[in-house]
Formats: C-alpha cells, sequence, structure tokens
C-alpha cells in the first residue's frame, strides 16, 4: 500500500476553509494540523490580503549581509595599498581602514 502524498499548498487552503467556517476554534484546527496559533495567524492574514497566493513559502535568504560589506571594503583597501606598492602590516591597514572609513584619509 503507497504511502498517502499530502500537497502542503492543499493543507493550508484546508485550514484557511475550516477556519473561516466558524465550525472550529482556531485552537482546536491548530493541534489537529500541528502548527502553532501564530502560524495560523500569519496563514490567515496572508489569505486575507493576498489570497492563496499568499500561503506559498517565502524566501528565507538575508537581504543584508553586513559581514560581506566589511570584507569587501576591507578587500578594497588592501588591494588599493598593493596596487600603490605599500608593503605594511594587518595593523597599519586595519587603522588606515578605520582612517578611511571615518572620512579622515592619513598620507604616509
Amino acid at each position: 500500500m503507497p504511502w498517502k502524498t499530502v500537497d502542503l499548498m492543499d493543507t493550508k487552503l484546508r485550514f484557511i476553509h475550516l477556519a473561516q467556517s466558524d465550525n472550529y476554534t482556531i485552537t482546536e484546527l491548530c493541534h489537529d494540523f500541528h502548527i502553532s496559533r501564530k502560524t495560523a495567524h500569519k496563514y490567515l492574514r496572508r489569505y486575507e490580503e493576498h489570497g492563496a497566493a499568499g500561503l506559498n513559502e517565502l524566501r528565507r535568504r538575508r537581504l543584508v549581509f553586513p559581514l560581506s560589506e566589511r570584507m569587501n571594503s576591507s578587500f578594497t583597501i588592501c588591494l588599493a595599498m598593493l596596487r600603490n606598492g605599500v608593503g605594511i602590516g594587518i595593523d597599519r591597514i586595519e587603522s588606515r581602514k578605520r582612517s578611511i572609513l571615518s572620512g579622515l584619509v592619513l598620507v604616509p
């Protein structure tokens, strides 16, 4: 006997329709569907705002990567110093980076 396959979107829509029927409480439906009340209200809000398309999974990727921006600025500063023939250590690079980023440029 094959396993029963369940489509996530169908399950969400079934939850929405049962919640809107006023035959069940949100708490009962959350218990039956094994979701939290916070998630249930999120589904209901998204369905009211965007319809069935609002129930699609959203991207979880961060929009801002602050560490990569800092690494890019450090890398750019190091490359500029190497191109100018400045052979200095990491401590001097970091101090120049701080001064450049704060708007003060030190002249060697």
